[in-house]
């Protein structure tokens, strides 16, 4: 058999008996990620490679010994009556390093979790035991989650880290195998691992490495690739981490090319009406793809500034202009929704027992919309000195909407209070610049590019 992630690497032994010594961790996580941040410098994006880990001795090959299909019930979690598929919760809510400072506690978890949702989680069960990469990765979730769940039975540090190696170390062997490499399993097993950095602050910070690694592996696999319902819950859900990471980077994001945009239009569920995969969860998602390439560009005008020529800057404000549009049309819709939503439950003796869940949704696509009419503004008022003067009272309007609907959401809706809990941070960046900005009202030429450069630095501290 093919032996896996053996060149070059530096072997570590753990100690599973007790906690790894600083150094040593530290180690750990630098070579566990290696092999990722070497393919993220690669040109070539079919060679993908992702983190290697550390095995423990005995462990040299890609050595498969599937979970049982049963043990999808037999790990319940019975002190808190947890069914693993709870652990859907997770992948819809836009998570990343800043979340895993507001996961920490047993209690937002466990309240978290209550609320299941549509994702890839409900493709897991039937490929129990099949696939190796997958089964490691929702072992070393559930024990996580299990640890956070109950402190008292956490396992030690070691341990999760050498669960945590062996999962990486079969991913890398499918990312290895050219049969395995672009199948749905074996992307799900990324995202699966992206979720258990947020849960486990001994890595939270390694979480962009995977969804870098699963942004190379969708641009491999190409839009055709994504047919199945799995597949399409697969990039449905990591859409906003592979925006967000492209944002915070100052990287184009692939997503918005036309042939993407097909993909996510053609994941709508039209019967739906506020979930993430009805028609205007996909919008947004469409919205979002565009924000870090129009990002980059404006920051590029800024810091270019006479040196470009009109027409450039232009082009940018026209898209600019239509994003905004677009985000304005969209609220319309939205608010005509929720006027039908209103009419159809007040025509019914009882409402169904899922409107809580949907009027969290309701919230939850409000406040993205929000942020997204906050970032498209900002950037707009940077490059179009004849609209700074109502753009920043618009920012500044949208910011102080999305912070009071924070506080309507506050101890009633638990899954849509964690996601504005990080997405008002956008709110909070573009209140705290507002002096910057309106010094630019009445100005003629770009905005300074430090001021754009501070607000976007202020989000990414506090986003997700």
């Amino acid at each position: 058999m093919e032996e896996c992630g053996a060149s070059g690497f530096d072997f570590i032994a753990y100690q599973p008996k007790g906690k790894q010594r600083d150094d040593v961790r530290s180690r750990i996580r630098s070579h566990a990620m290696k092999a990722a941040s070497a393919s993220r410098r690669r040109q070539n994006q079919a060679d993908v490679k992702f983190p290697t880990a550390t095995p423990s001795e005995g462990m040299d090959h890609c050595i498969h010994h599937p979970i049982p299909p049963f043990t999808l019930e037999v790990t319940k979690i019975r002190e808190y009556g947890l069914d693993p598929i709870d652990l859907s919760a997770l992948t819809s809510i836009h998570l990343g390093i800043r979340a895993s400072t507001i996961l920490r506690t047993e209690s937002t978890l466990s309240n978290l979790l209550v609320c299941r949702q549509q994702s890839y989680f409900s493709f897991i069960p039937s490929r129990v035991g099949q696939t190796e990469a997958l089964d490691n990765a929702f072992q070393c979730l559930h024990t996580v989650a299990y640890s956070t769940l109950t402190p008292s039975r956490k396992k030690s540090d070691g341990l999760i880290m050498k669960d945590y190696g062996k999962a990486l170390r079969s991913l890398q062997c499918a990312i290895d195998d050219e049969m395995n490499r672009y199948t749905a399993e074996t992307l799900c097993a990324i995202g699966l691992l992206a979720i258990f950095e947020v849960l486990n602050p001994t890595t939270g910070s390694m979480w962009s490495r995977h969804i870098s690694g699963a942004s190379q592996l969708i641009q491999a696999r190409g839009p055709s690739g994504f047919n199945s319902e799995f597949d399409k819950s697969l990039i449905t859900a990591m859409v906003y981490p592979i925006c967000i990471e492209a944002l915070f980077t100052s990287q184009e994001c692939f997503l918005d090319q036309p042939q993407w945009t097909r993909v996510l239009e053609s994941a709508v569920i039209t019967q739906d009406t506020f979930s993430d995969r009805s028609q205007l969860g996909v919008a947004l998602m469409t919205f979002m793809t565009r924000i870090p390439t129009l990002a980059r560009t404006t920051s590029h005008l800024l810091s270019s500034g006479a040196c470009l020529q009109a027409a450039e800057t232009q082009a940018a404000v026209a898209s600019l202009r239509s994003l905004r549009s677009a985000i304005i049309a969209w609220r319309r819709r939205f608010n005509t929704a929720l006027l039908n939503a209103v009419d159809a439950c007040s025509s019914r003796t009882t409402c169904h027992t899922n409107m809580k869940d949907e009027t969290s949704k309701r919230y939850e696509l409000l406040a993205i919309s929000i942020v997204l009419h906050i970032l498209t503004g900002r950037m707009l008022l940077c490059i179009s000195p004849n609209e700074r003067d109502f753009l920043e009272e618009e920012v500044q309007g949208q910011a102080a909407e999305l912070k009071e609907v924070q506080e309507s959401v506050s101890r009633k809706h638990g899954r849509a209070a964690f996601l504005i809990s990080q997405k008002v941070m956008t709110a909070d960046a573009a209140i705290a610049t507002h002096f910057d900005f309106q010094e630019s009202v009445g100005t003629e030429g770009l905005v300074e590019h430090w001021k754009l450069a501070k607000f976007l630095r202020l989000a990414k501290q506090r986003e997700v």
